[in-house]
């Protein structure tokens, strides 16, 4: 699993204690209301918090190289501090507030090089490099249809069925993946129109699928959700 970078704030966050430090940049939309909604509260028996907080932004550490006499003889005179690259930042799509919050089943997380959010390009490619993309993420809950909600910016909420078995086997995390990110480029790429108040950054003609990075599948109601982010 990655790791969250020590927590730094930015000039423009809250300083709410719901927000975790969190940005939050979208006024006038569905998606800014109140998070203190029964959506956020834990549930009893919750087994996860707000790992993937709505309109909100995350620092996570990157991996450091291995310092050892080869990295020393193949950078001479150079410290091991200025190697350490600098923090992964994601900023998260804002969500509704039905999709937001704790959440009492196990998410389904997407990472490549221990690093979450790969681009949806390069879900999409021929070499997609995820993290365990062969791992049959749903074959714990006895499912053969699995339905997923698309919640965007300006948009209604598109409701899919999707199969999680070919036949009797198992649907990889990487074909799972694969599958739903053709349906938000379909989708994007389709819609003509938008809610009125989107912020900017999420109009259809501004934002291009394929930059947005699929974070992680989480369950809300009775729908899985697509965590999305971008590079801030």
């Amino acid at each position: 699993m990655y790791e969250l970078a020590p927590q730094r704030r930015m000039a423009h966050q809250s300083e709410s204690p719901l927000s975790l430090g969190l940005s939050r940049r979208h006024t006038n939309t569905p998606y800014n209301r109140d998070h203190t909604t029964s959506a956020t509260r834990a549930p009893r028996g919750s087994s996860e918090t707000d790992l993937f907080p709505s309109g909100g932004t995350r620092s996570f550490t990157r991996p450091q190289p291995a310092i050892n006499a080869q990295w020393v003889l193949q950078n001479p005179g150079r410290s091991w501090d200025a190697s350490v690259p600098p923090p992964l930042q994601l900023e998260y799509l804002p969500r509704r507030p039905e999709n937001s919050g704790h959440t009492s089943e196990q998410s389904v997380h997407f990472s490549s090089h221990g690093l979450p959010g790969p681009y949806i390009r390069d879900i999409l490619s021929k070499n997609p490099g995820l993290d365990d993309p062969k791992a049959t993420v749903f074959a714990h809950l006895g499912w053969k249809r699995l339905q997923w909600t698309f919640d965007f910016p300006g948009l209604s909420p598109a409701t899919q069925r999707i199969p999680v078995m070919d036949g009797d086997r198992h649907l990889t995390r990487l074909e799972i993946a694969m599958e739903i990110c053709l349906e938000i480029v379909r989708i994007m790429r389709s819609t003509k129109g938008q809610m009125p108040g989107v912020d900017p950054r999420w109009r259809l003609d501004k934002c291009n699928p394929k930059y947005l990075r699929l974070v992680a599948l989480v369950f809300y109601a009775s729908s899985w959700i697509p965590v999305l982010a971008v590079d801030p």
